[in-house]
């Protein structure tokens, strides 16, 4: 039979060579000759050279192209002596079972060789293909995959080329262009298969060749996931062939994976049932085993818990292989877990734990079972369960950090701080080259959290390198310039804020932020003009979009504050003013107020300040510190108005806001002088006094102070022991004996 190969490619070439054209003049037929033998098509070179003799008129010219000629006739026979000393070696390596991946590598070689013509070369791969079809993972199976595909290109590329030869016949070409779809397939280059098979599929001579075309036209397309075309091409392919029942299931798998990526659920699972209910034997298929998976997918995909454990239930009675058994037990888990089935759900748990071949698969079931003890709030259980898997060997990163993540959930429920940042800590050093950009911002601000700022600013930097998009830019380049800001690194962070504010991506509220984080860097900075601006930019953009104003107190707050600083009360009151309306948000509203209340009050105007102080506590939902402000507004107000009793009511009502010593210092004063000022009794102001000093907030320097005003007001014949007691209080509080003269105090204090 090889014989017979060699001796057909031999005659193939003669029949090129006696179809050549005849030369007119000897010029010509050197030219020719030359041309053919840096080809290395010596059969042609040789005729060109005899033709050259006889055009030759001298004998030296005739001498030359005899030589000439031989010369090529002996490169013609030693490489048909070659290439049959190849083929023979492809034989005996062939019968050979143990030495199949050797006569791949064979094989490999005459097909990369530039010395055999495209003719010899698709005659070998005919040879060769009783072997590659015999074991078609015979190189793979040796570790050596890439060989495999290296074969199956340049199979598809010796099948291109023969198909081009010039008088081939329509039968041989339609094999070559066949040869040379299946080859893309297999090299994964489903493009040429696509063009390849669509071709085929129009001009092919036979219907078994459409057919295959048709086949490999849905091969290809879905290597290329069209998943459109796979379905069109699947249903011409399902309405024509008359084929093996093997193939047509094979393209039913190919239509429901189709329609599974396309969504069309109901559709990806009567294509699958169509195939995993065939009567062949249980399993051995693959399309079988991949279908009843993809039921599996489709039937999740829909939340049908009650067809996905029957059809699980089925799979699992019919007994495949370990792998599509555990899948199906993982998902009769999940269903026990979703209906909450608790006498099912131990049981499901046990037999994944035990049916998992690898420790990321038992990591992946702990973590299932991890889930839904937290959803029960059984947090110590799933603490637990977190801790077992984190100490299985063998784990890859992504199962750890999912475990982590859930371990760090439960210290957090269950008030576990130091292992709570310890797990946020490991969570932020888990850091690869190839982790994606929001694992990165995440484990940025686990790092932020752990108040570890030096490390949150790496993993942040890394996640600015690591963005795809402006919006990723932009929130990688806000968060690092967050934490150089806390680290009082002004400059660095102000350089990111501006990178982050110009960059489109961010929400409005980012935008703000970004901008008004700018303007505070600037004042850090010294450079206040700038930073003024920046707000009032701010809030100028507030005033063209009342709808972003809840974010635009802090700017407002930012600017105006050093306005009030340099006495510019005026132009406090005209820009507050504008941010009264109901149009605006409540929060600015209040700011605004608040402003408006203080700037007004130290102009000399306090019936304005009491009623923008009034308006500010006539909002809904002020905080105590907006509260607290607007009492003792109100309580100065009242002051210069001398209507004391009112400004001792409002400074009372300020004394009970929030916790802290000096703002309640503030607010006690008011109605210390309050009283005094209204001509009450000593009585009545020890009274006071005394209620002060049992106030739990007031403490220190603040507390001292009050005592002594307290002793101020006391007889110092009568009341001489009360006096003694009050001054040996003073000194438990620390401070220098100077500060315990009554008398002293007594001015000071008042």
């Amino acid at each position: 039979m090889y014989r017979k190969i060699a001796l057909y490619a031999l005659c193939l070439m003669m029949l090129s060579a006696t179809a050549a054209e005849r030369y007119l003049t000897r010029r010509e037929a050197i030219r020719a000759a030359n041309d053919f033998r840096r080809q290395k098509r010596y059969v042609e070179a040789e005729h060109a050279f005899r033709e050259a003799q006889r055009l030759s008129k001298s004998a030296n010219e005739r001498k030359s192209a005899r030589e000439s000629a031989n010369e090529m006739h002996g490169r013609a026979r030693a490489l048909q002596n070659d290439f049959k000393n190849q083929i023979d070696e492809l034989k005996s390596l062939w019968r050979d079972d143990d030495s199949s991946g050797e006569a791949a590598r064979c094989y490999s070689a005459i097909m990369q060789s530039e010395e055999f013509p495209v003719a010899m070369k698709f005659e070998a791969y005919r040879i060769c293909n009783g072997l590659l079809s015999r074991d078609a993972n015979t190189a793979r199976l040796k570790g050596d995959y890439k060989l495999w595909q290296q074969i199956q290109a340049r199979r598809a590329k010796v099948a291109q080329q023969a198909a081009e030869l010039p008088d081939l016949q329509l039968e041989k070409h339609d094999e070559a262009l066949r040869e040379a779809m299946f080859a893309s397939r297999d090299a994964k280059d489903f493009e040429t298969c696509i063009r390849t098979a669509g071709y085929l599929l129009e001009n092919a001579s036979t219907h078994k060749t459409r057919m295959n075309a048709a086949a490999m036209l849905v091969h290809g397309y879905h290597g290329i996931k069209d998943y459109e075309n796979v379905i069109r091409s699947g249903d011409v392919f399902l309405r024509q062939s008359t084929g093996e029942f093997r193939e047509k299931q094979e393209i039913r798998f190919f239509i429901g994976n189709a329609c599974l990526a396309l969504k069309r659920y109901e559709d990806a699972v009567r294509a699958f049932r169509g195939v995993a209910t065939t009567e062949e034997e249980s399993g051995s298929n693959w399309h079988i085993r991949a279908a009843k998976s993809g039921l599996i997918r489709a039937y999740e995909a829909l939340n049908d818990d009650v067809r996905l454990k029957r059809v699980c239930e089925e799979i699992l009675s019919q007994g495949f292989d370990e792998e599509l058994n555990r899948l199906c037990n993982v998902q009769l888990f999940r269903i026990a877990l979703r209906t909450n089935n608790k006498a099912t759900i131990a049981a499901a748990y046990q037999r994944c734990l035990k049916e998992s071949v690898n420790a990321d698969q038992k990591a992946g079931t702990i973590h299932l079972y991890m889930s839904w003890l937290i959803k029960e709030k059984r947090h110590e259980e799933a603490l637990k369960a977190a801790q077992e898997a984190l100490a299985l060997p063998g784990c890859s990163e992504q199962q750890k950090e999912r475990n982590l993540r859930r371990a760090a959930e439960c210290c957090a429920r269950l008030k576990m701080n130091d292992d709570f940042n310890k797990c946020q800590l490991t969570l932020a050093k888990t850091i690869r080259r190839d982790t994606p950009f929001e694992e990165l911002l995440a484990r940025a601000n686990a790092a932020s959290a752990g108040k570890d700022s030096g490390l949150a600013i790496g993993l942040a930097e890394q996640a600015i390198k690591a963005s795809t998009n402006s919006e990723q830019l932009a929130r990688a380049s806000l968060f690092c310039a967050k934490q150089y800001f806390m680290r009082k690194e002004h400059k660095r962070a102000l350089d990111l804020f501006e990178r982050a504010s110009n960059t489109e991506g961010l929400s409005i509220r980012e935008q703000i932020d970004a901008f008004c984080s700018a303007g505070r860097c600037h004042a850090a900075l010294g450079n206040g003009k700038q930073a003024e601006a920046i707000f009032l930019k701010a809030l100028k953009y507030g005033l063209r979009h009342p709808d972003v104003s809840v974010w635009l107190a802090g700017p407002f707050y930012e600017l105006t504050r050093p306005m009030m600083n340099r006495k510019e009360f005026k132009e406090v009151i005209t820009l507050a003013e504008r941010f009264t309306g109901e149009e605006f948000h409540r929060n600015l509203r209040i700011a605004a107020y608040r402003q408006l209340a203080s700037a007004q009050l130290r102009s000399g105007d306090p019936d304005a300040a009491i009623a923008s102080a009034e308006n500010v506590l006539s909002l809904e939902k002020p905080t105590v510190w907006d509260t607290f402000d607007a009492n003792m507004t109100l309580a100065q107000a009242y002051q210069k108005k001398k209507d004391y009793d009112r400004a001792e009511h409002y400074a009372r009502n300020a004394a009970n806001g929030p916790e802290n010593s000096g703002s309640r210092r503030w607010a006690w004063w008011i109605v210390v002088n309050s009283c005094r000022a209204s001509g009450q009794s000593s009585q009545k102001q020890c009274s006071v006094l005394r209620t002060i000093l049992e106030d739990p907030v007031i403490s220190g320097r603040d507390k001292v102070d009050f005592r002594l005003a307290y002793i101020a007001l006391l007889d110092p014949e009568k009341d001489k022991n009360k006096i003694s007691q009050q001054i040996n209080l003073c000194k438990k509080e620390a401070l220098s004996p100077a500060h315990y003269c009554p008398v002293k105090v007594s001015r000071r204090a008042c």
